[in-house]
């Protein structure tokens, strides 16, 4: 096995991986993608022009520099490769190409905070409630049943999930459940039960947006390392699943991360080898990393 050419070729992958990631920071920037446009569809009068997105700006450069630093490792560790490409270094290359494709595509979504989810799952009034634990140190159980609600309650719970990270002002969430006592409901569920506090935003907030800093909130959940493996792997393997509950929110994944997104599934339309050999065209190693990657 030729490790040495392995890893430079491997290094080539991530440098046009690194690359790619370039066309996804302009639209960072408010003035693209009609985002200003997005106030009159949320139909939010007065609501804010959207700012620039520090965040996933900041991941996708991140993202880059980690992607063009194993690039630089790899090819190092591949530096003088001699001799030809045959079948096991083909199949070597095209395996490990797709797993160093899911790591280093994983990255701005991981790097970004991406929120995936709310952190309460209501499966029906009579059922129990599922709440994701935020403190909790344990690998693979996070979520946890919920204390049980009563009606007033459930329906508060219901109307502020139901309005994704949005939230509702307590004048809206007044109007949609006139009959209750909303702001009395609330702070009474969250003074008895502690799992309730911890996923309830109140109104005020430090850490909201401008444009929902003063509705009720229910808490969402960051993407892990998995989430955004799976995320990675779904767009180069254009599957199209996704662990995202909102993508038009983009407080939750900002434009530029969803371009990202985007653009894992064009490269994976095209194919990462098939790009890698179109471009700089290897002779006999092409023809072989070709049979490899293709079926049939």
């Amino acid at each position: 096995m030729n490790f040495r050419l392995i890893c430079r070729l491997l290094g080539i992958i991530a440098l046009l991986i690194c690359a790619s990631m370039i066309f996804s920071l302009p639209w960072a920037f408010p003035q693209l993608g009609h985002r200003e446009s997005l106030e009159i569809a949320s139909g939010s009068a007065g609501r804010p022009p959207l700012q620039f997105e520090t965040r996933g700006f900041v991941a996708l450069l991140a993202s880059m520099a980690i992607c063009a630093a194993v690039s630089g490792l790899l090819f190092w560790l591949g530096r003088k490769s001699t001799g030809q490409m045959y079948r096991k270094e083909a199949m070597a290359v095209v395996g490990l190409s797709w797993v160093l494709a899911t790591v280093l595509g994983a990255l701005p979504f991981y790097l970004a905070g991406t929120y995936r989810c709310a952190s309460v799952r209501l499966l029906g009034a009579d059922d129990p409630h599922l709440i994701y634990q935020f403190r909790s140190f344990r690998l693979r159980k996070q979520w946890d049943k919920a204390p049980a609600l009563t009606k007033n309650e459930y329906a508060i719970i219901d109307a502020l999930v139901s309005r994704s990270a949005f939230g509702l002002s307590p004048a809206d969430l007044q109007a949609v459940l006139p009959e209750i006592d909303c702001a009395a409901v609330v702070r009474r569920v969250m003074a008895r039960h502690a799992e309730w506090k911890s996923v309830i935003i109140l109104p005020g907030s430090e850490d909201a947006p401008v444009d929902r800093v003063g509705n009720y909130r229910i808490r969402w959940v960051s993407m892990g390392v998995a989430d955004s493996c799976f995320e990675s792997q779904s767009g180069f393997s254009t599957t199209g699943a996704t662990v995202i509950a909102d993508l038009e929110d983009p407080y939750l994944i900002p434009h530029c991360i969803l371009f990202w997104r985007s653009t894992t599934h064009f490269l994976g339309g095209l194919g990462i080898i098939v790009l890698f050999v179109s471009l700089l065209g290897s002779g006999s190693a092409g023809k072989a990393l070709m049979r490899a990657e293709m079926p049939g």
